[in-house]
């Protein structure tokens, strides 16, 4: 019987960039200055190996699930299953097959009896949510819960492997962006995965403009290159002369204008 199994999250690359958004090309009323303005990459962010974490355990996938046994908790490895789950709808399919098996017995088709078992056998519809870290567990669902996406499964309090590394936001951030690879800590840290071999690490995507360049319309928040578009931007810091926004296009080479 193969289980289909999905971790806790996904631990990317340290160098690969954010995916999604972009430019668009809808300019803005506002007019423009011109004088245009390059944005610089943001200083390399501050990271630390820590001796002892509290990870959390998040179901990182796109849809519902419904938990039907979890772990007791206690001490784990990181390859334990925190959470058994499946689709929310599995259990009506199940039973639907149920009464089909027993009308195909009753009738004596023995095909359609086999095929139907065998369905009923197939454990792919099932997820079996990770660890992910070996340490003391505190679990925080329970069967019959659904599931829903970034709930948190458990936390596991011990010591990372050596690959795993934490990097500091800084003062001033606003939590970090969708698209930025690594998992979301309780304190604000951002966990990574890669080889470190200095006490700071440059994040592609990150980027300091002056306030003026940045700007709002509803729930968006963009920049003004100097041709007109506008270019979907996140703020993740502010403070100081400066803002940091993370952007999922380079933008040191793209002329940005300011607003009058």
């Amino acid at each position: 019987m193969v289980w289909k199994t999905i971790a806790f999250t996904f631990l990317c690359p340290v160098l690969v960039a954010g995916c999604g958004g972009g430019e668009r090309n809808e300019p803005r009323s506002a007019a423009p200055s011109a004088e245009p303005v390059l944005a610089v990459a943001s200083a390399p962010f501050a990271v630390e190996a820590p001796d002892s974490l509290r990870f959390p355990v998040v179901w990182s996938g796109r849809s519902p699930l419904m938990v039907l046994s979890v772990s007791p908790g206690g001490e784990v490895l990181s390859t334990d299953t925190a959470a058994l789950c499946a689709d929310p709808f599995l259990e009506i399919e199940t039973e639907r097959l149920e009464m089909e098996l027993e009308i195909a017995i009753a009738r004596g088709d023995t095909a359609a009896a086999i095929a139907i078992a065998e369905a009923l056998a197939d454990s792919s519809g099932y997820t079996a949510v990770l660890f992910g870290l070996s340490g003391t567990a505190r679990v925080f669902t329970a069967p019959g819960v659904e599931l829903q996406p970034g709930d948190t499964v458990a936390v596991v309090t011990g010591a990372p492997p050596e690959s795993l590394f934490v990097v500091s936001p800084g003062s001033g951030h606003l939590g970090w962006p969708e698209g930025v690879p690594g998992t979301r800590l309780p304190d604000g840290g951002l966990l990574m995965e890669g080889a470190l071999s200095d006490d700071s690490i440059f994040l592609p995507g990150f980027y300091d403009v002056p306030p003026d360049l940045v700007r709002e319309d509803g729930l968006s928040t963009f920049l003004l290159s100097a041709r007109g578009d506008t270019i979907d931007v996140v703020v993740f810091r502010t403070g100081g002369h400066t803002r940091t926004v993370f952007s999922p296009i380079p933008l040191d080479s793209i002329p940005l204008a300011r607003w009058n």
